[in-house]
């Protein structure tokens, strides 16, 4: 159970971004609190991705200790001197090639005690003994809380925190998420946590959970299974399909999938759509979980080759809100140009662009 304070601290995904972006002017360290499997690690990975100003050099703070920080020793003169951590000589790469470096310190939480103090050197001062880090380096750090039964063992130091910003993140919501997801994600997943609360449900108590991260490794899960099978999801596999889910993010959420799984085999493919767009079969109207899923889908399937036969059938479908989710994942995944030829999709992307966070992005 979250504190009122553990609350106070909360964010939202775009909040995180910006105090990132905030770190870089401040030249403060800002630390990420937030539950295992949240995307705090992909979010500042990616942000780096999307700035080219920016290098992200990363480093999980559970597997170093002291010699990893202050190097190996040696004398040099008649002095004991430091040899240059091979971390550090990276980051002084990086750091001559881009206006800003963010060394993403991971496991903050869980770094060993004997290196603790290296640590807060590195954070308060730049340096780790005679060791100078360049001036454009910035920190971010991460961990779970003492609470979430993650990798955190203690929590940090208050007052050395103090010498920065603290932030809490749980996760993204299904739209955030959808954002990156929307074609990388198996439709079956993203069909079911668009009508689920489930996208981060972590329990600290299971041995597995709901997470942003373990959504991800269900949908490999998936995809895996059909390459295997060379098939798609039959109804014989319904089961095998749940064990697949399961064994990712645990037994209630994968029960919660039933609805879905049930109806995932009965949905049109790919190949009925293209023979006969007008013929092929659309979901029942009383199944709204199937055509959450059949949106999805047929927005991946979107292409050159295939996109006149997919709009005609998205044409077909009765429920409005189906077809602006199909046009909400085209805007997400990069596709929305491809529809605009099509005047019933201008018309739904007319009427989605108020509706879809980031759609003029899209």
């Amino acid at each position: 159970m979250q504190s009122d304070t553990h609350k106070a601290y909360k964010v939202t995904r775009d909040q995180l971004i910006y105090d990132i972006k905030s770190t870089l002017f401040t030249k403060k360290p800002l630390h990420i609190v937030g539950q295992p499997g949240g995307g705090k690690t992909q979010i500042v990975e990616n942000f780096g991705q999307e700035h080219s100003n920016v290098a992200v050099f990363s480093l999980n703070c559970s597997q170093w200790d002291t010699v990893d920080l202050r190097g190996l020793p040696h004398i040099l003169e008649g002095n004991t001197s430091w040899g240059r951590p091979d971390a550090f000589i990276k980051i002084d790469e990086l750091a001559k090639n881009n206006e800003y470096v963010i060394v993403f310190m991971d496991e903050f939480p869980k770094a060993p005690i004997s290196a603790e103090g290296s640590f807060y050197q590195m954070l308060q001062m730049n340096r780790v003994a005679g060791h100078e880090l360049p001036e454009n380096v910035r920190w971010v750090l991460a961990g779970n809380g003492t609470d979430d039964g993650g990798f955190a063992d203690k929590p940090a130091n208050p007052v050395q925190i103090n010498r920065g910003n603290v932030i809490v993140y749980d996760g993204p919501t299904f739209q955030e998420w959808s954002e990156w997801a929307a074609d990388k994600i198996h439709p079956l997943v993203l069909g079911y946590l668009s009508q689920s609360a489930d996208l981060c449900a972590y329990d600290a108590k299971a041995f597995c959970s709901p997470t942003p991260r373990a959504w991800e490794t269900a949908s490999e899960n998936i995809k895996a299974f059909e390459e295997i099978n060379g098939r798609e999801i039959t109804a014989k596999d319904i089961s095998d399909v749940e064990r697949e889910v399961r064994k990712a993010v645990g037994h209630k959420a994968a029960s919660n999938m039933q609805i879905q799984l049930r109806l995932y085999p009965n949905l049109a493919k790919l190949s009925a759509i293209l023979k006969n767009p007008n013929k092929a079969k659309l979901p029942s109207k009383t199944e709204s979980a199937a055509h959450y899923i059949q949106a999805i889908r047929c927005s991946q399937w979107l292409n050159d080759e295939t996109v006149e036969a997919i709009c005609q059938y998205i044409e077909r479908f009765t429920l409005v809100d189906m077809q602006q989710t199909f046009i909400a994942m085209l805007a997400y995944s990069g596709k929305l140009h491809l529809v605009l030829d099509n005047e019933t999709m201008r018309d739904l992307v007319l009427t989605a662009s108020s509706k879809v966070r980031g759609f003029a992005d899209g």
